[in-house]
């Protein structure tokens, strides 16, 4: 048998041929490895720490664009993620009772309001936005006891003819 004989590879010593195969291939000594790795994790830690960050940030600005191209439904899931994940605030409800008396849905945003207010009672928009929700509210169930007076009188005049 032959004896293998141990070669030192160096970037000196590595046929051109091979290098040219595998561009990838670099050989390191054990400082760069372990330098090119220190900046490898922190460069990761920092991309990955700032999008966190932002991911919250982006994620309301996502939902107020679908909210402004009417995309009501879509825009609303997306704040209701946001208040279950604990990143409430009266911004948020503000948004989420606007979206939900777009979606007719007026009573459910009356308590989107008044968590809002609780977050920010001094909320110019939102007492702004909270005052129109209830005079809405209330020229609606005028509305209905006028329809309803309407229909019981027609009622009582159709007893009278027959």
């Amino acid at each position: 048998m032959k004896r293998k004989e141990k070669v030192h590879v160096t970037k000196k010593n590595i046929p051109l041929k091979l290098l040219k195969k595998n561009l990838f291939c670099t050989i390191l000594n054990p400082s760069e490895v372990q330098l090119k790795l220190k900046i490898f994790i922190i460069s990761s830690v920092l991309l990955l720490s700032f999008c966190s960050v932002r991911g919250g940030k982006s994620e309301f600005g996502f939902a107020n664009r679908l909210a402004q191209q009417g995309l009501w439904k879509e825009a609303y899931m997306r704040w209701e993620r946001a208040a279950a994940a604990g990143k409430e605030s009266a911004a948020l409800h503000n948004n989420m009772a606007v979206a939900l008396e777009e979606m007719g849905k007026r009573e459910e945003a009356e308590k989107e309001y008044q968590k809002a207010l609780k977050l920010s009672p001094n909320n110019s928009r939102i007492k702004s936005n909270y005052e129109r929700l209830k005079s809405f509210l209330k020229s609606e169930d005028k509305e209905d006891n006028e329809d309803n007076e309407k229909m019981d009188k027609n009622k009582k005049d159709n007893k009278e003819k027959e």
